[in-house]
């Protein structure tokens, strides 16, 4: 009876380190899975970021053409405007005549 004893613990002790081989073996396993799964998240994080960067520069390019437009029109209308209050209106009369 103590050998039988013996024999179940010694080859308990034998499978279970067979047990955390093959358990260290998945662990690993499963970590380098893992692993690849937080590279492609980080790459694909990283391009809809770089995606989104260039889309709000993009914008914010476009206003800024807007408003330069729209200050261009601007200075016209005010250079009509002070052009055509130099001249002389036709309904004015001339002091030296």
């Amino acid at each position: 009876m103590i050998r039988v004893a013996r024999k179940n613990s010694f080859s308990s002790s034998a499978t279970s380190r067979r047990t955390a081989k093959i358990t260290d073996h998945v662990t690993d396993e499963c970590i380098r899975v893992l692993e690849e799964e937080i590279v492609r998240m980080r790459e694909n994080q990283e391009r809809i970021l770089q995606q989104c960067v260039k889309e709000e520069a993009t914008c914010l390019r476009q206003q800024s053409e807007e408003q330069f437009c729209s200050m261009q029109e601007e200075m016209r209308r005010m250079m009509r405007q002070m052009v055509s209050s130099s001249r002389p209106s036709s309904d004015s009369v001339d002091p030296y005549d």
